[in-house]
C-alpha cells in the first residue's frame, strides 16, 4: 500500500515538474521570442470545435471593441488580428458559419466576410437583426410564438431539477 502511494505520489510530481517545464519553456527562451499566454494555453488545451453549421443571419456586431480572429479563438491555428474597430469594419453583417466549442453552445463563434477578408468572431458579441423577414403568414402560429418569447428567462426551471 505504501509502495503505491510513493509510485503514484513521483508520478503526480514528475507530471507537475513536467507541465511547469512547458510552461517554461514555451514562455522563455534564450534564444527565442517569448510565446503569448493565449498560444501556450492553444498547444496544452485546445479548444475543440463539437459542432459546425450554416449561419446564413443578419448579424450586427454590438461594440467596436470585439475581437477578430482568422479561427475560433482558442482552436489550433487561430490567431488575434484586433479588434473591429481597429480595422475599420462596418458592424452589420451577414454570418456564414458557426462554430460551437468543448459542447458549450454559448461559446460560439460566427464566420463573416467583409472588404474580402474573412474573420471570426465570438457570437456573444454580436446580435440579429432583421428577424421581421422570419416571420409567417400564420397568425395563430405567430400568436403562440409571441406567447412563448414573453415567458423566455421568467421560467422557475431548475436544470436536472425533479
Amino acid at each position: 500500500m505504501k509502495h503505491r502511494k510513493l509510485i503514484f505520489g513521483g508520478l503526480g510530481i514528475a507530471a507537475l515538474i513536467g507541465i511547469g517545464l512547458v510552461f517554461v519553456k514555451a514562455t522563455w527562451s534564450l534564444n527565442e521570442v517569448p510565446t503569448s499566454v493565449t498560444e501556450v494555453k492553444q498547444t496544452v488545451a485546445p479548444n475543440h470545435i463539437y459542432q459546425s453549421y450554416r449561419f446564413p443571419y443578419k448579424l450586427t456586431i454590438s461594440t467596436p471593441k470585439a475581437k477578430l480572429y482568422t479561427a475560433p479563438a482558442g482552436t489550433k491555428g487561430s490567431q488575434y488580428l484586433g479588434t473591429v474597430g481597429t480595422k475599420h469594419l462596418q458592424n452589420h453583417i451577414t454570418g456564414q458559419i458557426r462554430d460551437d466549442l468543448n459542447h458549450n453552445q454559448r461559446a460560439g463563434y460566427i464566420k463573416f466576410k467583409q472588404d474580402g477578408h474573412t474573420y471570426w468572431i465570438s457570437a456573444q458579441q454580436t446580435r440579429f437583426r432583421g428577424l421581421n423577414a422570419l416571420k409567417g403568414h400564420n397568425k395563430s402560429i405567430e400568436t403562440a410564438i409571441n406567447a412563448g418569447l414573453k415567458l423566455v428567462g421568467h421560467s422557475k426551471y431548475d436544470y436536472g431539477g425533479g
